[in-house]
């Protein structure tokens, strides 16, 4: 049969078989992992995806049988197979006795069995995942399933996987930032069967220990190799030893990944084909070695083939004590089945071996598909292995013995470097934002120093440990010392600024105009017929350009977003003609739980292709407006501060002070600033605090940090925004005074998030919005926003929007009209001097 001889061989020329299957696991595991992705994406098809798949099977069945060429049928029915494969993470519905039905908002006692090794927080604490066995009120108790993610404040009792925990708390539902194009957190807990967070005091945990005593051999060695990394290094050089010889990547801090990845050499933190290479051939030379010795090995010619056998089981324990992320998966994998097809006497296909390891993983963990390592680690492989196969056929050259044969290494391993960097260049601007401009330079010191040096060393150290904690000790030690070299030579190249470069986020599709173009570069030499898709991809990505040239900078409306900042503001201004300003930047009490600039405002800057904010406004320094301005004040270079100078007392006041003083940006004294400015045809107008709020603060005791918050007011095109801040009723009655019917104003920030101490009547009276936009947290603490208020804007004839039900709130504003559309899908147009016409 066609296709089972085709299945079986790893190779065999083009001519022989069916064009479609020359590669045949190639095809399916594209074909599976597509279907993997459809299921991401959507939903409710699972009856009509079952019937396909019964199909699909029949048919291939029935082309096998009747020994024809099967080529569509075994595409549909894996891309069925992978739709399917992903279900369980993504249910349709959870059983009733799920915990989700519980995230209600009401306090329950829990009982469960932690299901993970508990961590550490940067802001120390206690995070652990828990699996539920009964929840309910202490007197009415049931049965339950679901994992949670659990958070201990404070001093906890030790906790270790198995324990069971007893406890009260609110469970609450998974939510995301709901931001166009935002990170789905939902998801990715999902994909870890986590449908809930509670959060606990130590000293309110009760816990008991689990019945299993015993721990894996695996997790033993782990464990006790990591204390002795720990006892025998310190610092920097200690965590990245860990996280190369048992792939223990904790103790990198933000700050050290960012110099890696600054200086383009942050895979080697990750246990990858590099590690695992280094080991297989060591091992096999080893064994070799040693089986040689044996004259039955040595005559028959047996000793390379028992030597690869012996290295299986090592290279597959050194995986599982590494932890088996997504590149030690593949790496694994793929030098098994490389050592499985030389000892069948096949010619192992590159490509087929690194799609049947995918193919392997996906099957095994679907949700692994959407891993930032699965993607990066097949991204940079299969750049590799294409590149060395088709621009430069001859590298294979590089092992014959020649006088160039050192010059052909270095240019090989420069090539490699060359290659995954052109494959992971636009999977490293969509997630990290950033590429490295010295990564091929680094590579060239860095890896034989990791590769060939502190990597060996550390893994003696391991193998040794069992005979000789003095052998183990120098051999980790004289690690230490090349790691220590290698952190002070990154971090010095990190510190200059070129090194790196900051980039925007592309979107899902133009990341697949880029592989587009790249494989019909590689291609084109091989099959003329990839001019064709050079020219689409060339095109779609020329017409890109251009489009979001227009979007971004040459654009004649007002755009407004109202970001989804959880309890807090942000908002994003971006004027006619490109220039941007964000007023207040969210953020929570501690940066170190939660940086709402690095991981909301950031990102979605990015996304809009917005690397410089030209003006930063902070309204007042509450860690809910303020903290999230930190990191866009370190990473988009604005131009201008505005802000009124009042400071407050806390980590986070004085880290904005500090940031502040230390930056190139211009920060005009309040009382120095214009109180109309224009930006294009745009007016901007500063209505709160006075000038001199600042002497005036001092016998008018009302002044507080919410009542100096900074007013803006802005006009464009026959309409206005008014955005007050956490304004009271104090300072809405003094700009009642100063401005009067100056107040009017199309659309209303709503002022302290809904607070019944601030939207009083007569300030509702003068402003009028006909568009009310409240930004809040949902089911936050302080009841935001309060009915009471709701029901004064109601009574005005306001339309309400909320970030807590309809998401983040984008508003255009041209002289004919006024478009608002939610993340939720809400919408609103407005004509430009009149009432509503159209809702949907």
């Amino acid at each position: 049969m066609a296709l089972t001889n085709t299945l079986l061989n790893w190779r065999l020329h083009p001519a022989a078989l069916p064009r479609d299957y020359f590669r045949p696991l190639v095809s399916l595991t594209v074909a599976f992992a597509a279907g993997i992705g459809s299921r991401a994406i959507s939903a409710g098809i699972m009856g009509v995806v079952l019937w396909l798949a019964l199909l699909a099977g029949a048919l291939a069945v029935w082309q096998l049988y009747a020994d024809r060429r099967s080529r569509v049928a075994p595409l549909l029915l894996f891309w069925a197979l992978g739709y399917g494969a992903l279900t369980p993470w993504l249910p349709a519905s959870h059983p009733q006795d799920h915990i989700i039905h519980y995230t209600d908002g009401s306090r329950y006692r829990i009982v469960g069995t932690v299901d993970e090794v508990p961590t550490t927080t940067r802001d120390q604490r206690l995070r652990l995942v828990l699996r539920v066995h009964r929840l309910g009120r202490p007197d009415a108790m049931q049965a339950a399933v679901g994992r949670l993610r659990l958070t201990v404040f404070g001093d906890a009792p030790p906790i270790r996987r198995g324990d069971q925990l007893v406890f009260e708390s609110r469970l609450r539902p998974i939510r995301n930032f709901r931001n166009p194009g935002g990170f789905d957190y939902r998801r990715f807990m999902a994909f870890k069967k986590i449908t809930a967070t509670a959060w606990v005091r130590g000293p309110q945990l009760e816990v008991s220990a689990g019945g299993a005593t015993s721990a894996p051999v695996l997790g033993v060695v782990r464990g006790r190799f990591q204390r002795f990394i720990e006892s025998e290094l310190s610092g920097e050089s200690q965590a990245v030893m860990k996280a190369l010889t048992i792939g223990e990547r904790s103790g990198i801090s933000p700050s050290l990944r960012e110099v890696f990845n600054r200086c383009g050499i942050g895979h080697l933190l990750a246990i990858s084909g590099l590690h695992v290479g280094i080991i297989a051939v060591v091992l096999i030379g080893f064994l070799k070695w040693v089986f040689n010795r044996f004259d039955v090995f040595l005559q028959r010619g047996w000793g390379y083939a028992a030597a690869a056998c012996a290295t299986v089981p090592f290279v597959l324990g050194y995986g599982m004590l590494a932890g088996m992320a997504p590149s030690t998966q593949r790496a694994v994998i793929m030098v098994v089945l490389g050592l499985g097809a030389y000892l069948l006497r096949r010619e192992a296909d590159t490509l087929n071996l690194i799609a049947l390891a995918g193919l392997l993983i996906l099957v095994w963990h679907p949700p692994m598909l959407f891993a930032i390592g699965f993607q990066l680690s097949f991204a940079a492989v299969i750049a590799i292995v294409l590149g060395l196969q088709h621009i430069w056929p001859g590298w294979q050259r590089v092992s014959q013995p020649s006088p160039r044969s050192a010059g052909h290494r270095l240019l090989v391993f420069m090539l490699v470097t060359l290659y995954a960097t052109a494959g992971t260049l636009p999977l490293l601007m969509y997630y990290f934002q950033q590429f490295s401009l010295i990564g091929l330079i680094a590579n060239l010191v860095a890896v034989p120093l990791v590769g060939f040096a502190a990597l060996p060393l550390g893994l003696s150290a391991l193998g040794l440990l069992a005979l000789s904690s003095t052998l183990a000790s120098w051999c980790l030690q004289a690690g230490g010392v090349l790691l220590d070299v290698l952190l002070a030579a990154a971090r010095w190249a990190a510190a200059f600024e070129f090194v790196a470069l900051r980039s925007f986020q592309p979107t899902v599709w133009e990341v697949g105009g880029y592989y587009a173009l790249l494989l019909a570069l590689v291609a084109i030499r091989t099959y003329p017929a990839a001019k064709w898709l050079l020219a689409v991809a060339v095109t779609f990505l020329a017409l890109d350009a251009g489009w979001w040239y227009q979007t971004r900078l040459a654009h004649r409306d007002l755009r407004l977003t109202f970001l989804d900042v959880g309890q807090g503001n942000a908002t994003l201004i971006e004027f006619p003609g490109g220039h941007t300003m964000l007023v207040d930047g969210g953020g929570y009490a501690d940066n170190r739980a939660f940086d709402m600039g690095r991981n909301v405002i950031a990102p979605f800057l990015r996304r809009q292709k917005i690397l410089t904010v030209d003006y930063l406004v902070l309204t007042h320094p509450s860690s809910d407006h303020m903290n999230g301005l930190m990191h866009v004040l370190r990473y988009f270079d604005p131009r201008v501060l505005i802000w009124n100078h009042d400071r407050v007392e806390t980590a986070g006041g004085r880290a904005f002070a500090a940031l502040v003083k230390a930056s190139p940006i211009k920060t005009p004294r309040f009382e120095e600033l214009r109180r109309r400015m224009t930006i294009g045809p745009a007016v901007v107008r500063i209505l709160n605090p006075p000038r001199d709020y600042q002497r005036r603060r001092l016998a008018e005791r009302w002044r507080d940090v919410n009542n100096n918050s900074i007013a803006l007011q802005i006009a464009f095109g026959g309409f206005t925004v008014l955005m007050p801040g956490d304004a009271g009723r104090p300072a809405e009655l003094e700009m009642l005074r100063q401005s009067g019917s100056e107040l009017n104003s199309t659309i209303l920030l709503v002022p302290h998030h809904g607070s019944r101490t601030s939207s009083s009547e007569a300030f509702l009276q003068a402003v009028d919005p006909t568009i009310a936009i409240v930004s809040c947290g949902w089911r936050n603490r302080f009841g935001f926003p309060h009915p009471e208020v709701l029901a004064r804007y109601e009574a005005l004839g306001s339309r309400i929007f909320r970030t807590d039900i309809n998401g983040a709130v984008q508003v255009r504003l041209r002289p004919s009209n006024l478009e608002l559309t939610c993340y939720d899908r809400t919408a609103l147009r407005i004509p430009g001097a009149g009432r509503p016409i159209t809702v949907e």
